[in-house]
């Protein structure tokens, strides 16, 4: 099974994600969403940024995080290939990423993503998919 499967939207761009864990799910999130924007095989981690976030459950904790890579991305040209979650529960995630600032004549930006979107957000967890139990569906406003 792989990580991340695109789905089809009328307007924007969406996938599902898997993980083997809440932390993989993230991490895969993260991964597929800062991919859409460039090809993150040309990214060198130079940049180490450490986040930490709170929300009211999983749901929230995903888009804020997604949101908050894109924040850097919007305001410090940085984008990120490495995420290492150091602690994740329902409301609190620790985490840190690294990455480098865009350089135009190394990094094509192919979409510009606006943000994450709770539509039709749901965290799932399937414990008869040994491999890849825990998934979600995220869409992107483009």
């Amino acid at each position: 099974m792989k990580k991340l499967e695109w789905i089809n939207h009328p307007a924007d761009l969406g996938f599902k994600v898997y993980g083997k864990n809440v932390k993989d799910l993230f991490n895969n999130a993260a991964w597929g969403m800062l991919n859409i924007l460039t090809d993150l095989d040309k990214i060198t981690p130079r940049v180490t940024i450490k986040i930490e976030l709170k929300a009211a459950n999983l749901e929230e904790l995903l888009i804020i995080w997604l949101n908050e890579l894109l924040y850097y991305y919007n305001t410090q040209q940085i984008i990120f290939n490495k995420f290492k979650l150091l602690k994740i529960n329902e409301s609190y995630l620790c985490a840190t990423v690294q990455g480098e600032k865009i350089n135009p004549s190394k990094h094509q930006i192919n979409i510009e993503i606006k943000a994450a979107t709770y539509h039709q957000l749901k965290i799932n967890y399937f414990p008869k998919y040994k491999t890849y139990p825990w998934q979600v569906q995220i869409i992107f406003d483009v």
